[in-house]
């Protein structure tokens, strides 16, 4: 159990964290039914925290009245169950921390940012940025190396450096660069209490592999028990286990591929989790925020064929 806005101890950040969807009602404002079931659902399934306000969840579109409702709602579903970790990237460090502390002020546990975004920053610049947070905010850091989004890459070096200082406990990487990955555990294999997880839903058992602590994923909202069941495979060392349910993960990663109407990837992406999630009676609603497109009628039933075959089929084997 940890209280809420109490900080959230680094060796907690570990296992499968869902990067969860935000539900949204038919105005496009959080839908804090909808919070609280998808919260039960994580629960149920045995996953060890919950980040919201990333990118599956929307946070760079939404307001900051909906994003404190949202913290809000999620920390009271939560009742003290899981540690909420929050996402405050912002382009302005004064506005990462103010509204870091609006979260911590609403119950967050940890914070999660990634680079500023907008200019492209050098290494000294990022490790100047933490060294401007870290001392403004109570709550620990997790940093989220998301290059496709903010056109910057924390290289391993900077990693270590911030982990060595103090200031941050983790990393959500979310690069696609397994070997990068590596590197980067070499990098901070000297430090016990830091964490590195990997934000690919492709390959969480390799990332465990080579010595990662977890997964950070936004399919997670979809098929937490997947991901719940792949590490402990991975951790029995039942990696022919690990494999396939890794697999199946893959499998249902394709919904985010089938958005037509012109849509972007992430339109793709977060579309195909809330209507999968609405399908299933998790959420109410499969809104998304503007200006994403919502996915058409053909887009959608690709989707629901994928998910009849692989996410809530019992008798899943392998790719058709």
């Amino acid at each position: 159990m940890i209280a809420p806005g109490a900080p959230m101890p680094p060796e907690a950040l570990q296992g499968i964290v869902p990067a969860l969807i935000t539900p949204l009602d038919a105005d496009g404002h959080v839908d804090e039914e909808s919070v609280a079931s998808l919260v039960d659902f994580q629960v149920a399934a045995g996953v060890d925290g919950l980040l919201i306000l990333g990118s599956t969840g929307e946070g760079p579109l939404l307001s900051v009245e909906d994003k404190l409702r949202l913290v809000r709602s999620t920390v009271t579903a939560a009742r003290g169950r899981l540690p909420v970790m929050v996402g405050i990237a912002h382009s302005s460090p004064p506005e990462s921390v103010a509204f870091g502390n609006l979260a911590h002020q609403a119950g967050a546990n940890a914070l999660v940012t990634t680079p500023p975004f907008y200019f492209l920053s050098s290494q000294p610049e990022l490790i100047g940025y933490y060294h401007y947070l870290r001392p403004r905010l109570e709550l620990p850091l997790i940093t989220y190396d998301v290059p496709s989004a903010v056109k910057t890459k924390i290289a391993a070096s900077t990693v270590r450096a911030l982990a060595e200082e103090g200031l941050i406990i983790g990393i959500k990487d979310s690069s696609g660069d397994l070997a990068g990955f590596r590197d980067m555990l070499i990098a901070t294999q000297h430090l016990p209490h830091f964490h590195a997880l990997t934000g690919s839903e492709h390959y969480v058992d390799a990332a465990m592999l080579v010595g990662g602590h977890g997964g950070v994923l936004g399919l997670a909202s979809v098929i937490p028990h997947v991901y719940v069941d792949i590490c402990a495979a991975v951790r029995a060392g039942d990696w022919a286990r690990a494999n396939q349910l890794q697999q199946r993960a893959i499998a249902a990663l394709q919904m985010i591929y089938v958005n037509s109407s012109g849509g972007s990837l992430t339109a793709g992406a977060i579309g195909s989790f809330k209507l999968a999630l609405s399908d299933m009676g998790v959420i109410r609603h499969a809104t998304v925020s503007s200006p994403l497109l919502a996915l058409n009628d053909e887009d959608r039933a690709r989707v629901r064929a994928i998910v009849a075959r692989v996410v809530t089929s019992p008798t899943w084997a392998g790719a058709a």
